[in-house]
């Protein structure tokens, strides 16, 4: 459950589905899940059918299909209700797009948190302080010449319809091989990719052998395919409306729920596999509810109407449920990366978005960039985002662009984008050390083209009305005009904007892990296996060089210093501007047992927990 950097997006973490064609991010070996802001996720619906299927016109008429929906979410809509039918009632804030995660097209991370992590399990959980824990497989071996890799003895397949079956070193290298294949639409092959040969030891064992090492073993296999219900499928469409084995499309799982009904714009629902290797679920129903604006998640979490919503950015109403009778929650430092692309592509317009000559030109200039950063004064925007949840300067700047908590994010020496820190006089005078005429009290104009930017974002709270508009301003300030767009994050900005580059500047989160190899995908020069993620198609080969050193270096210390030298050398060229890193929050019944330690700031999200949720009293 660890490969792809999930990006994700929940109301307001990057972490909704986009498709390079390539999550960039090494899916499959921790991608980046794009956060939605507040807008769609997938909820409830009680098929009676075994199949988990996509409730839309192709297989019952989408007005039939919401009215599944409703009804078993109104059937299930009191607390006394979904405690008497052991069910809990989860807000989600993206819809899934779909659910094979290594698929470029299908990054989003709400789709990842109930369709990959209670569902699709690897060789690790990381836990809730970025801790690797065992998961899927019982012992890992890793040295400079193999990856071994012990299957737990019970770990099975539950494929509703059929007997359970083993799962085996043949899943394993059937996952390897889709993930290496041309042709597949896969995010990133970084770690796969080092991989020569395997051989099997039985069934429940396996060693793949390197063609270099690869240090960030731990999150690769985090996701593993069921090889015999998947024969004959094509990667690129397979699990793009469900969780199940071909052809009957029924529900298949090796974790402890298996994925029973998508509705799309509506709903998911997630039944107890209680053939799964761990412990038992206590419930027998885990019902999503998508929201599509967050005011209306918090309303419905003080209504009683949800059991828990984890908010990816805040309004002010969160302020109420912190003080709220019989609610609990959690607020924890997060690997969440708030930033903004910056695109450094070729002029283009499609999928409702335009990367503009004046853009095409202006931000492939290093001093052009490092002015617009300096326009931006974020820390006043952050409190502004925090407003009535945190206390002001809280949450401070973020200025390393591959960590985002801890020490190797926060010392002094490790603050690489510092030195961009609000400077608007500055900004200016290097605006017209480099030709630029007409501003500040106008837009400039540089070597030729007006410094006017199309800003896109999602149409998140956080984000369109008050990031935005902070950044407008700001920018105005200096002599930059940002023409701004909110589109909805699924599919509009995440899976038909993002992905074509067709942004001058567009603001998102990138939800990870703690290892650093999850930004390789963001990072790297976009190639036939490299930088899948790379939407802004920035470039350094220097940062590259050092990426391979990092993904190979086996000793800590200097694999370190790799990636930092990496993020040292993205900040001075601005390939993005990292903002803040978000904290997570979880907000939840305190009926429920077993959601304490439930809030987990890393790409596994909140659910990671979810068999030992129960009610009680």
């Amino acid at each position: 459950m660890t490969d792809a950097h999930r990006v994700s997006e929940r109301a307001g973490a990057a972490v909704e589905g986009s498709g390079r064609t390539p999550n960039g991010g090494n899916v499959m070996h921790k991608r980046v899940w794009f956060l939605a802001a507040a807008a769609v996720v997938a909820v409830l619906a009680l098929a009676s059918s075994a199949a988990a299927m996509r409730t839309t016109a192709s297989s019952q008429p989408a007005t039939a299909a919401q009215s599944a929906f409703a009804n078993a979410f109104a059937a299930n809509s009191t607390p006394a209700a979904r405690q008497a039918n052991s069910t809990v009632n989860f807000a989600m804030e993206q819809d899934a797009g779909g659910f094979n995660l290594a698929n470029i097209d299908f990054t989003g991370a709400w789709a990842a948190y109930f369709g990959e992590t209670p569902v699709i399990r690897g060789d690790y959980m990381i836990g809730e302080k970025g801790q690797y824990i065992l998961d899927l497989a019982s012992k890992v071996v890793a040295t400079k010449h193999y990856l071994k890799i012990t299957i737990r003895k019970n770990a099975n397949w539950n494929w509703i319809g059929h007997k359970p079956f083993p799962v085996t070193a043949a899943d394993y290298i059937y996952t390897w091989k889709q993930i290496v294949t041309p042709g597949n639409n896969v995010a990133s092959t970084v770690g796969y990719d080092q991989i020569t040969r395997a051989k099997v030891h039985g069934k429940k064992q396996v060693t793949f052998y390197w063609k270099k090492p690869f240090a960030d073993y731990k999150d690769l296999f985090g996701y593993i395919y069921p090889k015999k219900a998947l024969a004959g499928q094509s990667f690129n469409t397979f699990w793009s409306d469900c969780v199940c084995g071909y052809p009957d499309k029924n529900p298949i799982s090796d974790g402890p729920f298996y994925l029973s009904s998508w509705t799309p714009g509506a709903g998911l629902i997630l039944k107890a596999n209680t053939k799964w290797f761990g412990a038992k679920p206590h419930l027998k129903t885990i019902i999503g509810k998508l929201y599509t604006a967050q005011s209306s998640e918090i309303n419905a979490m003080k209504a009683g109407e949800v059991d828990a919503i984890a908010p990816g950015q805040p309004i002010t109403s969160m302020h109420d449920l912190l003080t709220q009778n019989g609610v609990k929650h959690s607020i924890k430092p997060g690997f969440t990366q708030e930033h903004i692309d910056v695109e450094f592509g070729s002029a283009g317009s499609g999928a409702g978005g335009t990367h503009s000559d004046n853009a095409a030109y202006l931000l492939k200039k290093n001093w052009f960039n490092q002015a617009l950063a300096m326009g931006l004064n974020r820390q006043p925007v952050i409190n502004a985002v925090y407003s009535g949840v945190l206390d002001p300067g809280t949450v401070k700047p973020l200025n390393n662009p591959f960590y985002t908590v801890g020490k190797l994010a926060t010392a002094k020496k490790y603050q690489y984008f510092k030195k961009f820190n609000y400077a608007p006089a500055k900004a200016i005078a290097l605006l017209k050390k480099h030709g630029c005429t007409g501003g500040p009290s106008s837009t400039f104009v540089c070597q030729g083209h007006k410094a006017e930017i199309n800003f896109y974002t999602t149409t998140a709270p956080a984000r369109c009305a008050i990031s935005m508009p902070g950044w407008v301003q700001q920018e105005a300030a200096i002599g930059i005009k940002l023409d701004t767009h909110c589109y909805a994050a699924q599919p509009d900005f995440f899976t038909n904007l993002l992905p074509t580059g067709n942004f001058d500047l567009a603001e998102y989160a990138f939800t990870g892990t703690p290892d650093p190899s999850g930004w390789d995908a963001i990072y790297q020069c976009v190639g036939k296996t490299t930088g899948g993620q790379n939407y802004k198609n920035y470039c350094n080969k220097k940062v590259d060089k050092l990426i391979r050193l990092g993904d190979k270096e086996l000793n800590p210390k200097k694999r370190t210093a790799d990636y930092e030298t990496a993020a040292k050398l993205v900040s001075t060229n601005v390939a993005i501007i990292p903002l803040y890193a978000r904290p997570s929050f979880l907000f939840y019944n305190g009926k429920i047992k077993g959601m304490g330690t439930s809030n987990n700031p890393t790409s596994e999200g909140p659910l990671w927990t979810a068999q030992s949720w129960k009610w009680s009293g």
